[in-house]
């Protein structure tokens, strides 16, 4: 069976806590329980089924009593030190006195009764929250799971792994997302095989914003054999742009990043002109390919032309938003490549405003990056200091290829500034997390050039010499270019770059 906690949120978690006490403790409070009358007995155990907090609107619509009867056992389980009352407004809630007198009220349920209630506590929330269900996923989850209805499990697993996605809980989105494979196995035909396709698109994602790119491959030939069989054109543009994806970032292919860019424009043409995420992120992903090509003007009008489509308000999901500021960031990074500072700046600096207004914790890690980068390369090493610094402390809640980028770049503006002892400790520990963050440290060191210029400026020309043999080795095959910033003295720079 499923686990209720494939996908824990705050509230779940606590009340999944197992108490460790003896034996005969949990025999006395069971037979405390037993003593009580059956009426006041089967009101604790509805409480139970609900959590350790019980609102009062919630055990109404599933105790099957009238409201006064309800009220009056509410009375005499208190009196009994089972509950007490917690909150008054806006809503009456209750809750368990002790958790174990929870978890024994709950564990004393028989199997069927337990389904049912969790069944009538589902119906009962999902009334009760209307249009605002989504808010509740987890704790809908939670029921639909124990109620082993695996429709709405499957479906409401999915809302909270999106929802993890939106907050950069990966490993939490993740959980969810495979929950909902398995809920969707487990259903009765017809089952929700475009749900268990979402989930398998999901969880590129989750695996791609974690750095952990292993078995890219097969989720991906898992995916599109799913689309190819319920024939979903829609779908398989999501999967032709997560493929284009992972040539840009993961995929070790001489042809790499002209896949990226062909595979992108591929998925904007066969998508929906309502899937907006899929339209936009296909722009990002051709412009960000651009940029490793060294074509910069494609790349800009790339982005131009993948900020254009959020006109009008549109795009206003949580998982379509933030793609927003990844094409602003990385105009900016290209403008800023091109020289021209005045126009990559206030972008940069508005695309980190968006990120912290629209509360996505990747963005406001990967934005700060970019400008970091992007003051290093106008020389600003102070405002590049504190950029980096502040996405450093925003990266240390799971996001390590962030974490890699803002060491470095923060190294890079020690050794800028002259500060040579602290940026060079700072760089040579940056560097020391490398090997297990390829392909990332590929796109945030640009290819060895951004650590080669900071190992000149600590004084190591051997460690550059290294960087730039590593970056030629990589790049030439591909026809990729190494953008270094303009921070560090350069006697090392390949004269092909541009």
């Amino acid at each position: 069976m499923i686990s209720s906690r494939a996908c824990s949120g705050p509230q779940l978690a606590q009340d999944a806590k197992v108490i460790q006490v003896p034996a005969t403790v949990q025999a006395i409070l069971a037979a405390r329980i037993d003593r009580l009358p059956p009426e006041d007995k089967r009101l604790l155990q509805a409480a139970a089924v609900i959590g350790k907090d019980v609102p009062f609107a919630l055990l109404l619509a599933i105790a099957e009593l009238a409201e006064e009867d309800l009220r009056r056992g509410l009375i005499h389980l208190q009196a009994a030190e089972f509950l007490y009352e917690t909150s008054l407004f806006p809503d009456l809630e209750y809750t368990f006195k002790h958790a174990l007198t929870h978890e024994v009220t709950y564990g004393g349920l028989l199997q069927e009764r337990r389904r049912a209630l969790h069944l009538r506590a589902l119906d009962a929330l999902e009334r009760l929250l209307g249009t605002r269900a989504g808010e509740q996923a987890h704790r809908l989850t939670e029921h639909a799971l124990r109620a082993e209805d695996w429709r709405r499990a499957a479906r409401y697993l999915h809302l909270a792994g999106q929802k993890a996605l939106v907050r950069g809980r990966f490993e939490e989105a993740e959980r969810c997302l495979e929950g909902v494979r398995q809920a969707v196995g487990r259903q009765d035909e017809p089952r929700d095989r475009s749900l268990e396709l979402d989930a398998y698109l999901e969880l590129w994602v989750c695996r791609v914003g974690s750095g952990r790119t292993d078995g890219l491959e097969k989720l991906a030939a898992s995916a599109e054999a799913l689309a190819e069989e319920l024939h979903d054109s829609a779908r398989l543009a999501q999967i032709r742009l997560r493929k284009a994806q992972a040539f840009w970032i993961v995929w070790d292919d001489p042809h790499a990043l002209e896949a990226a860019v062909d595979g992108a424009r591929e998925a904007f043409e066969l998508s929906e002109t309502t899937d907006l995420r899929t339209r936009t992120y296909a722009r990002f992903i051709a412009g960000a390919a651009l940029i490793g090509l060294g074509r910069l003007e494609e790349a800009i009008l790339e982005f131009d032309r993948g900020s254009t489509l959020f006109a009008a308000g549109s795009g206003k999901d949580e998982l379509t938003r933030p793609i927003l500021t990844s094409l602003r960031v990385w105009r900016a990074e290209a403008l800023a490549t091109r020289g021209r500072f005045a126009d990559a700046l206030p972008a940069a600096r508005e695309a980190v405003a968006l990120a912290d207004e629209l509360g996505h914790a990747p963005g406001r890690s990967l934005t700060r990056a970019i400008l970091a980068d992007v003051c290093l390369m106008r020389g600003d090493f102070t405002e590049a200091a504190s950029t980096a610094a502040a996405g450093l402390e925003i990266s240390q809640d799971g996001f390590s290829h962030g974490i890699f980028a803002h060491s470095l770049y923060l190294a890079c503006a020690e050794l800028a500034r002259g500060d040579v002892r602290e940026g060079t400790e700072r760089l040579a520990a940056t560097m020391r997390q490398r090997n297990s963050l390829e392909p990332y440290a590929r796109i945030w060191t640009k290819y060895g050039s951004v650590t080669a210029g900071a190992w000149l400026a600590a004084g190591d020309a051997v460690a550059a010499e290294a960087e730039i043999d590593r970056g030629l080795a990589f790049t030439e095959p591909r026809d990729a270019r190494c953008l270094p910033p303009d921070a560090f003295p350069r006697p090392l720079r390949d004269p092909r770059t541009p």
